[in-house]
């Protein structure tokens, strides 16, 4: 018995619900993945539940336990393999922490794997984890240390951590001083224009597709109508190429880049058109 994997019994199961992302199926007891494509962070924020996709890789990004069925939720079964699955859009639970069934992605001997009963995600389930240090998901409960689970079959698992990796750093924040007419030339921070004898006459290239969520804030420091043009619908979608401050000291605007469109946060006496 010194082999068996016991939870913790004052360890809870923690679950939170997801609606599962992307346009695939995924079979109950797999590990998922944060869906952080566009789309499904988009879907995400509007319906303030995360959207999962299943994993592929013990090294994927976002990794965070296992899809289970809401009890309160009729699913379907593929009747050719016997797997039960959610649907692209059904809502789910993920269990983070805790005793849940899993389904075993590769074989797995806990006689001869170096790691025992240690797994982490594979591409149609757990596997057993490659090294000490990879991305580790959980234990299988087991009864004794040699034990061989084929592909395909059933287990228990503890759930003993999500894999989710520290947030990217924050992309440092940039200033430009626009005492000319020109390009604004950073996608991230401050640009004071200090231009005084005439308005400034500046543009801002769209954002590119890693630019998303970049802040810019544009701040005037004279008293002059100063001008930022952008391609057609790259501020604020529609036709509108401009950004056009007031003429007085203090005029701003803050804008915020997604999906390769500029957008108004706040402005201070300023139009778009």
């Amino acid at each position: 018995m010194k082999n068996l994997w016991y939870p913790n019994p004052t360890d809870k199961v923690i679950k939170i619900r997801a609606y599962v992302g992307g346009s695939s199926a995924i079979n109950f007891g797999v590990p998922v993945k944060l869906d952080t494509n566009a789309a499904g962070m988009t879907a995400g924020i509007n319906s303030q539940i995360p959207y999962v996709v299943q994993c592929t890789s013990e090294s994927d990004s976002g990794i965070i336990g296992i899809i289970c069925p809401c009890d309160s939720i009729t699913y379907n079964k593929n009747t050719s393999t016997n797997h039960w699955y959610a649907a692209a859009g059904d809502l789910v639970e993920v269990v983070l922490q805790g005793v849940c069934r899993v389904v075993i992605g590769d074989a797995i001997d806990t006689t001869t794997a170096v790691y025992g009963p240690l797994v982490s995600a594979g591409t149609n389930g757990v596997v057993a984890s490659p090294s000490a240090n990879s991305y580790t998901i959980g234990k299988l409960l087991i009864h004794n240390a040699g034990y061989a689970y084929a592909s395909d079959h059933e287990a228990y698992i503890y759930v003993e951590r999500s894999v989710i990796p520290a947030p990217p750093a924050a992309p440092a924040a940039q200033t430009q001083i626009a005492s000319l007419d020109g390009a604004i030339s950073i996608t991230n921070g401050t640009v004071i224009i200090t231009k005084a004898d005439d308005a400034a006459a500046l543009t801002l290239a769209d954002p590119a597709v890693g630019d998303n969520y970049k802040i810019l804030k544009i701040v005037s420091t004279t008293a002059k109508a100063h001008q930022i043009t952008f391609a057609a619908g790259k501020i604020n979608g529609g036709t509108n190429t401009k950004l056009t401050l007031g003429g007085a000291i203090g005029d701003a605007a803050t804008i915020i880049a997604f999906g390769t469109v500029w957008y108004t946060l706040s402005t201070i006496n300023c139009t778009v058109a």
